[in-house]
């Protein structure tokens, strides 16, 4: 009896816990690597050639929010302001006395359907949201 009455006041006490999930903060510092691809060139997006057409990123798997699929980061869009370009190679491309900030738009683990990769600056990502 006592051991059955422990069983009950264990699963009794027992609560469901809310995993803390990491956010971006609104603003920081970070690095990057970037690369310079082609026009119409698939990347990993693998969205559509067009992806080439803009600024597109891939995330850690923190920030994405997902290390097995894609995330609430996929589709999501950051501005960057380049502080130090000078060590880049190949350059940043447009050099960054010539832009203040580059709008991005993580593509990276994204699933192949287009609407997970439209977000724009302006429209958000409808799949993603």
């Amino acid at each position: 009896m006592p051991i059955f009455s422990f069983i009950i006041h264990l699963f009794a006490s027992v609560r469901p816990v809310e995993a803390d999930v990491w956010r971006p903060p609104a603003s920081g510092y970070a690095t990057i690597t970037h690369y310079t691809l082609p026009l119409d060139y698939i990347a990993s997006c693998g969205c559509s050639a067009k992806s080439t057409h803009f600024p597109t990123a891939a995330l850690n798997a923190l920030a994405f929010g997902s290390t097995q699929n894609y995330g609430p980061g996929c589709g999501s869009c950051y501005r960057l302001k380049p502080l130090n370009t000078f060590l880049s190679s190949p350059p940043w491309y447009p050099p960054a006395s010539e832009v203040s900030s580059v709008v991005i738009k993580v593509t990276d683990l994204c699933p192949k359907w287009s609407a997970w990769c439209e977000a724009t600056e302006d429209t958000p990502n409808r799949s993603a949201s």
